[in-house]
């Protein structure tokens, strides 16, 4: 990607560190009086010379969200005022970031997970903008269309990315026809969302996944052994063909799927174990509350009104399948020959499996048989994320589109520390929900990379003690500032042509004679 992005991000994400909170409100204030005496500075410029700034891991700090020099300074003298007076965070709509306790990272015991959601997040157009600006985040997509060319009707570029007027909201194409297809899509997007944190040095301590999700996790993990272009891309067709064979080809019986939410699960619970588990069976628990049912199709009217005479709400889903459910036994043979012929290696990253709500095994045999009978057993989601915090993850990242995940992990954790964060979401632009998003994860103690953030943009660093000298200073003649601190610009003086000249020394002799030429020399050149 060689395109100069700097006209196409909008709002920025700026990072501030220091040492510590009295520091850090320092340091803010600095910069507002900065932006006070510098007002036409480019937002791109400044918030490029914050990342170069940034300290990283250990620190205090503030992370805002953008989309003017003006707004910025408002915001960090109201920032800095707050800090000063001990608030323990500072958290707005519009995108200010501060926790004077940090969840994740060094000085703390806490862990940062990724949780990698499933098909039933695919919707259209996802990412979209993402791909068009990092090359990180757009190469699982090339990957998919490249693994995929040819293979009939199905073209991964039209199907996630459709021509106007078929845009992002119009997302109910996830049915059990297009079921391969929002798999290995929705494979490719948690993908494209890993590299580009990958790229941001947003690391995680550990992973989950469901519903097609724990093949990232998996992925991530290692176990896939030493996963090049080729092997992903012959990954992803086999993927592909898995999962189309089962819907059509291998016997897998019809279902109707209902969501569920429930204001009383024990209840709820004491009417589904009337029926036979040939008829009703859980395929997913997403949190306390919500659930989602795969239902014969000769019950589903008896199960939703008995659910609706206890108040629960119900809402059939465009799909037939029943994954994530014993129905699918017979198809577990398949299942079980496509682990054995990927899993080739331990994990060398903790992953928790939502089928048995537990560590994965540190043994390729015995993981091949967890990624097999995961396609068989319920998604048991909230008490995996239940283990994971009490094992001491924090944060819970959601690598991949739409952010469903998410809302779930907070119903889940309701009361207690964590932080849930949502990488996509289909209400608001893909690019603006990863700034709020890398800037809250900067705040909470991860360790973050921003400068990558500026890849392939014309920003420039500013010299953020001489607010006066801006429009004329580029990175270059900051270097020659460094390096002869007694030299001032003299633009005026028609003498000089408007170039750079020396200023009165504050000590005389040779010394200041030979910075003099040296500058005189930097300047012509």
């Amino acid at each position: 990607m060689s395109a100069d992005l700097s006209e196409a991000f909008g709002c920025e994400v700026v990072l501030i560190s220091a040492a510590d909170d009295a520091a850090l409100a320092e340091t803010a204030r600095r910069l507002a009086r900065f932006l006070e005496q510098a007002p036409a500075a480019e937002l791109s410029d400044v918030a490029y010379t914050c990342a170069r700034n940034f300290s990283g891991e250990g620190s205090a700090v503030l992370a805002l969200v953008t989309s003017s020099v003006a707004e910025l300074r408002n915001r960090l003298v109201s920032a800095s005022t707050r800090i000063a007076a001990g608030a323990e965070r500072v958290r707005d709509r519009s995108g200010t970031y501060y926790y004077r306790s940090h969840l994740v990272g060094a000085g703390t015991d806490g862990k940062l997970a990724f949780v990698f959601p499933g098909a039933a997040s695919f919707y259209p157009d996802m990412l979209r903008d993402l791909a068009v600006r990092f090359v990180d985040c757009r190469s699982a997509f090339d990957e998919l269309e490249a693994a995929l060319k040819g293979n009939g009707p199905f073209v991964p570029s039209s199907f996630v990315f459709p021509p106007a007027p078929y845009y992002r909201h119009d997302a109910d194409v996830f049915t059990a026809g297009g079921y391969a297809e929002a798999m290995v899509s929705t494979y490719s997007a948690n993908t494209a969302l890993y590299r580009l944190f990958q790229a941001l040095g947003v690391r995680p301590d550990g992973a989950t996944g469901f519903s097609g999700g724990d093949l990232n996790a998996l992925a991530a993990a290692g176990v896939l052994g030493k996963f090049e272009r080729a092997k992903r891309l012959k990954f992803l067709r086999e993927m592909y063909k898995l999962v189309n064979t089962a819907v059509n080809h291998a016997g897998l019986p019809t279902c109707v799927m209902v969501s569920v939410v429930s204001p009383n699960p024990e209840r709820t619970n004491e009417i589904l174990a009337a029926f036979s588990p040939d008829k009703v069976t859980v395929a997913f628990r997403q949190s306390p509350r919500q659930m989602t049912l795969a239902l014969a199709p000769d019950v589903v009217d008896v199960v939703q009104h008995a659910l609706g005479e206890i108040g629960v709400r119900s809402m059939r889903l465009p799909v037939n399948r029943p994954f994530n459910t014993p129905w699918c036994s017979s198809n577990l043979s398949a299942f079980r020959k496509f682990a054995g012929n990927w899993v080739d290696d331990k994990p060398h990253l903790p992953v928790y499996s939502c089928g048995t709500c537990s560590l994965i095994p540190d043994k390729a045999r015995k993981v091949r048989d967890v990624a097999a009978e995961q396609w068989v057993q319920p998604v048991r989601f909230d008490e995996t994320i239940r283990l994971m915090h009490a094992d001491g993850y924090r944060v819970f990242l959601e690598v991949g589109p739409r952010g469903v995940a998410t809302s779930a992990i907070d119903e889940i954790l309701k009361g207690q520390a964590h932080a849930a964060l949502a990488s996509d979401s289909v209400h608001r632009a893909s690019l603006l929900q990863l700034q709020h998003t890398f800037a809250a994860l900067a705040a909470l103690g991860a360790a973050v990379a921003p400068v990558a953030l500026f890849e392939h943009r014309r920003c420039r660093m500013l010299d953020l003690d001489a607010p006066l000298t801006l429009d004329m200073r580029t990175e270059a003649e900051l270097r020659l500032s460094r390096a002869f601190p007694h030299l001032s610009l003299v633009a005026d003086d028609p003498s000089f042509g408007g170039t750079l000249a020396t200023a009165a020394a504050s000590t005389p002799g040779t010394r200041n004679k030979v910075a003099a030429r040296a500058a005189a020399v930097a300047a012509r050149q």
